[in-house]
């Protein structure tokens, strides 16, 4: 199963629950993850959307301990900016072993960013 959730209308986050439910963890309010303040252009000329494939895992109290990047989507910014983002707010229900105990587990999905172009300015008369 699929599901595609919209943050704002600027960033998609695809979740995948293909396995066994039970064994997984599973992503708890994963539309609140990501938010469009999450990426700021450093400079003029930023690409304005990409995706990310991301592995993260996860600890027995539903925390993200590391995040690696599996397909890029070809900015360096998007890259460490879904792992920064997950690392920092993303939560879950933990794995849970055959006895039901809580154990680290790994998740695997896509975010797709999708900034908005930002109007400039108008130039100030000069006094």
């Amino acid at each position: 199963m699929s599901i595609i959730l919209v943050s704002s209308g600027a960033i998609l986050l695809s979740v995948s629950l293909g396995q066994s439910e039970s064994s997984r963890p599973e992503p708890i309010s994963p539309e609140q993850w990501m938010q469009p303040s999450d990426f700021v252009c450093p400079f003029s000329g930023c690409r304005d959307e990409g995706e990310v494939e991301f592995e993260a895992i996860i600890a027995a109290d539903g925390r993200v301990v590391s995040c690696r990047i599996l397909q890029s989507s070809g900015s360096d910014l998007f890259d460490k900016q879904t792992c920064r983002v997950l690392i920092g707010r993303a939560r879950f229900e933990p794995a849970r072993d055959a006895r039901g105990n809580k154990v680290e587990g790994s998740f695997r999905s896509t975010v797709k960013w999708n900034v908005p172009e930002v109007a400039s300015e108008p130039d100030k008369p000069k006094s």
